[in-house]
């Protein structure tokens, strides 16, 4: 059940935030308004429902690549955190101060959710048996890229990411393993 409604929420979540976003630019003062605090937390729900989406693939990938499922979601749990804390620092800009945010972490840490959410994604689409199509994860690998590629693509990025995450809603077999 978690990877089920994560799988729905997490990118209904993201695009919420994105039209928040929008509605935010269009009035010329998107900063720390109640369209901003609004999309903030929908965004950090998001990413928590991501991480939580990730545990699921996890557990669900065969026991013999365990292991290697585990470093991943470990990985995307250090995206997650990174990602938390970002968005934290947005909605109280004083927290800055207490523990500065390295410019790197910004570039390269959220990141990692993605990678390892994908990754998770593509073992389940690749190993036998296989649990996914094979075009799961490079569609969400194409809606988190566009995503990367301009903040203004996000409401196409989440309808992307919640395209490629569909499979994970209509497979019983999947459903009940976890």
């Amino acid at each position: 059940m978690p990877v089920r409604f994560s799988a729905v929420v997490a990118p209904l979540l993201l695009l919420g935030y994105s039209i928040l976003r929008l509605i935010g630019k269009a009035g010329g003062n998107y900063q720390h308004g109640f369209a901003w605090n609004l999309g903030h937390v929908f965004f950090l729900g998001a990413v928590v429902l991501l991480a939580v989406l990730a545990a699921g693939l996890r557990d669900m990938t065969p026991q013999r690549l365990r292991t290697f499922a585990t470093v991943t979601f470990t990985a995307s749990l250090v995206g997650t955190l990174d990602l938390i804390w970002m968005t934290l620092d947005d909605l109280f800009s004083g927290m800055r101060r207490d523990l500065p945010f390295d410019g790197t972490a910004a570039t390269i840490l959220p990141a990692l959710l993605e990678f390892g959410l994908v990754t998770l994604l593509a073992v389940l689409a690749t190993v036998r048996p296989r649990q996914l199509p094979w075009w799961s994860p490079v569609v969400v690998l194409a809606g988190f890229l566009s995503v990367g590629a301009s903040l203004d693509l996000l409401p196409f990025g989440a309808l992307v990411v919640f395209g490629g995450l569909s499979p994970l809603l209509s497979q019983r077999r999947i459903l009940t393993r976890v």
